[in-house]
């Protein structure tokens, strides 16, 4: 018996088989999609489109869209570069993105464009879930200073995230609105002793008495941050004869922080109250509070100021001998000179230094005297400053002692002698300065090079053009600098 012959169904169903076979053994190439770019190069891409201007900006609109948070946050900024306000509407839904930081973004972008339909956007992102959003949203706006969202900002000071609450009062600070006083004077509550002292702080900046009575109390709160803020706070909103309880018990407060803030409330806000404070603040064990003192002494005004900066020329503390002379010579106290040149001796280079410094300010019989002196003193820091300060004298030994420095063995001190021929500014110091700038070290050349520009003189004007084409670039550019100075 022979095989089988297959049925018409079997032969109909190996057919289609052998088919199938046939066609995959056979298949037609399928076009293949490109992987999509990274979101780096996608960014650089939108970059490219940003630059150039309108005809770009139909793409960056769609790139809002993308899938991918850095490339929807990038396209938020370049749209808005490209397209300024015009953006804003497209821009303005993505302030509730998914993403932080596409919805940051996108407030950051709006509150840079302005307008009315940034606001509702904006508080959008003040409402976010996300604490970063909102804390980023009210520091963006404290940025911009917008007055809008004085009370959206008031409304976060009792949000559950101490993170938020300090970026809307560091906000309200920035913003200085008068609407914002309630919320502040309610902020100087907070469990957080930073933030309350954050209100604070933003009371004082306000200037708004009607603070003081709830300030006067915090000298007295068990957090030091708080104190601290309510000791700077009272001179500042004037504070001192109507709560003078309260600041005397900063300034005597256990901690040194509070008792420098006390100082720096008087020294930023000087009045003729201050006086009795400042007394106590100059006797402080701490020589960090004395120096803050002798700044606020500073800028008191009359001669018993004058009386009480010279007493501070005998402090322990060398930081606070060389405030005290520095003070002296910012209020232009000539009469003081000479007990100033007598720290010409001092154990301190800090304060010879400062002496020097002062002293050419300053001038007078005694000054001359004590200039050469620290001239030749053993720290070249002190040197540096002495030779400028003599040449600021014009005294007869300034030229010798300027001689002698341009040898010194410190590179400062022998730079510092140039800069000082320039202040001398005699015929002889600038024949001294063309011979520098004529040949040697090329620091020294350019030093002197730009002393000359400075002086104007215009008798190295042929001096200044040979060098103007020498090899050397660094000579040449500050050649033409001296040139064009001198306008030659």
């Amino acid at each position: 018996m022979g095989p089988t012959r297959p049925g018409p169904r079997a032969r109909a169903l190996l057919l289609a088989c052998a088919f199938v076979s046939s066609r995959a053994g056979h298949a037609e190439p399928q076009a293949v999609a490109a992987p999509p770019a990274s979101p780096q190069v996608r960014i650089s891409e939108l970059r490219a489109l940003a630059a150039k201007g309108a005809a770009g900006t139909a793409e960056l609109t769609e790139a809002l869209k993308d899938s991918r948070a850095p490339v929807r946050a990038a396209a938020v900024q370049l749209l808005a570069q490209a397209r300024g306000a015009a953006a804003a509407r497209d821009i303005a839904p993505l302030t509730t993105d998914p993403e932080d930081a596409v919805a940051v973004a996108a407030v950051a972008a709006l509150l840079g464009l302005g307008g009315d339909l940034s606001y509702g956007a904006v508080q959008k992102a003040l409402a976010s879930p996300s604490s970063r959003v909102r804390s980023q949203s009210a520091a963006y706006i404290g940025d911009a200073r917008d007055t809008r969202f004085t009370k959206d900002l008031g409304a976060l000071l009792s949000d559950a995230s101490p993170g938020v609450r300090r970026s809307a009062i560091e906000a309200l600070r920035a913003i200085k609105d008068p609407a914002s006083f309630p919320f502040l004077m309610a902020a100087t509550a907070d469990e957080v002793g930073d933030i309350a002292a954050s209100a604070v702080g933003g009371l004082a900046a306000l200037g708004d008495k009607r603070a003081l009575p709830r300030i006067a109390p915090l000298t007295a709160s068990a957090k030091p941050a708080v104190r601290a803020a309510a000791a700077g706070a009272l001179p500042a909103l004037s504070g001192l004869g109507s709560q003078r309880e309260a600041f005397e018990r900063s300034v005597a407060d256990p901690d040194r922080n509070v008792r420098s803030a006390a100082a720096l409330g008087l020294r930023d806000h000087p009045s003729p109250e201050a006086a009795a404070f400042l007394a106590k603040l100059g006797a402080d064990p701490e020589s960090s509070v004395r120096r803050i003192a002798v700044q606020a002494w500073r800028e008191q005004t009359g001669n018993a100021s004058a009386d009480a900066l010279a007493g501070f020329l005998a402090d322990p503390s060398d930081g606070v001998r060389a405030t005290a002379v520095y003070a002296l010579g910012t209020r232009r106290q000539t009469d003081r000179a000479p007990a100033i040149a007598a720290l010409a001796s001092d154990a301190s280079s800090t304060v010879r230094e400062a002496v020097a410094s002062t002293l050419g300010d300053l001038g007078g019989p005694a000054a001359e005297t004590a200039l050469v002196t620290l001239g030749g003193d053993a720290e070249a820091s002190v040197r540096a400053v002495a030779v400028v300060a003599l040449a600021q004298q014009r005294g007869t030994k300034a030229l010798a002692v300027i001689d002698a420095s341009l040898k010194d063995a410190n590179a400062l001190v022998r730079l510092e002698s140039i800069r000082a021929l320039g202040v001398l500014g005699s015929p002889e110091a600038l024949a001294r300065l063309r011979a520098l700038a004529g040949a040697g070290d090329v620091a020294v050349r350019i030093a002197a090079i730009d002393q000359l520009g400075a002086c104007k003189d215009r008798g190295a004007v042929t001096l200044l053009r040979k060098i103007a084409q020498e090899p050397v670039e660094m000579l040449r550019a500050a050649a033409k600098r001296a040139l064009d100075a001198i306008g030659s």
